[in-house]
């Protein structure tokens, strides 16, 4: 006779940590849209260490940024140098520090004579992703805690900011959202500083084809802003997608990818309100480590 006894329930999944829910829909609508030149090359150095060296280029402006990456067990090192205002920073992150689901991650960075750090604590349990973040000059630090409740597929919290010394509120967010398969919906309201609601949909219309939407009131001023966009998987080696948005631009991007390690990217963007505007046209190139 067989063993009657199931496997279980599968395991709870956690939900994301609250700054990062509405990030599907920001990928499908903002991410890959360049509105340079931009190059990223990526290669391993000694003991494992990911060297990465990108330049942008964009309305005759030009940012360089160098990194290195090592990664030992539960820990990461990272340093990096931008020609953005001179900036040097260092991070080390460690996973699991204290128990299981705890990550921290302290860094420092200085630029143009000053200098800046944060520390930031984040802890996810099977019903909650939390985190507590200070950073700031010494002048002025600010702190942030958020919460997210629920699971992976429904889940509601909020994040706020304030100014340490002045006490005062500078950022404040709170939302709720809904995942299954093939669709992604959230809601994100800012009740104190901003005023403000943002709607972000997507749904996978077809196994290749992914569609969304962002929607922003601005309740205070009255205003809204609405943004859809879509993506369709040619093949396993190319993407194609796009976006409009309620001023008259629409833009496309076209991705290829001839390997795992390399993605080259051209995107165009073009007002049609205003035809005698230079259409935006961005090339990217991105090379990783094998």
């Amino acid at each position: 006779m067989g063993d009657t006894c199931g496997a279980g329930p599968p395991p709870r999944i956690p939900p994301s940590h609250f700054q990062t829910v509405a990030n599907s829909a920001r990928d499908l609508i903002y991410r890959g849209f360049v509105g340079g030149q931009m190059l990223s090359v990526s290669c391993l150095g000694p003991f494992g260490t990911r060297l990465t060296s990108s330049a942008t280029i964009a309305h005759d402006f030009t940012v360089g940024a160098m990194s290195a990456t090592l990664v030992e067990g539960p820990r990461k090192h990272e340093l990096t140098f931008s020609t953005l205002n001179n900036q040097i920073s260092g991070t080390a992150t460690f996973l699991n520090l204290w128990t299981p689901g705890m990550t921290v991650a302290v860094s420092t960075s200085m630029k143009e004579g000053s200098t800046d750090g944060s520390v930031n604590v984040q802890y996810l349990h099977p019903m909650a992703a939390m985190s507590a973040k200070v950073f700031g000059t010494k002048d002025r630090p600010e702190a942030e805690v958020a919460m997210n409740l629920g699971s992976l597929n429904t889940f509601a919290g909020g994040r706020f900011c304030m100014d340490a010394r002045t006490r005062h509120l500078d950022a404040s967010q709170i939302g709720c959202g809904y995942r299954n398969g093939d669709t992604t919906a959230t809601v994100l309201c800012d009740p104190f500083v901003d005023k403000s609601v943002d709607a972000y949909f997507t749904r996978y219309i077809q196994p290749q084809t992914q569609v969304g939407a962002h929607v922003t009131f601005l309740l205070e001023r009255k205003l809204k802003s609405v943004r859809i966009a879509g993506s369709h998987v040619l093949d396993s080696q190319t993407t194609v997608k796009w976006k409009l948005d309620d001023v008259g631009t629409a833009a496309g991007l076209l991705q290829f990818s001839p390997n795992s390690q390399v993605t080259c990217g051209l995107a165009a963007a073009v007002n049609f309100r205003n035809l005698r505007q230079a259409p935006s046209v961005g090339l990217s190139l991105q090379v990783l480590p094998s």
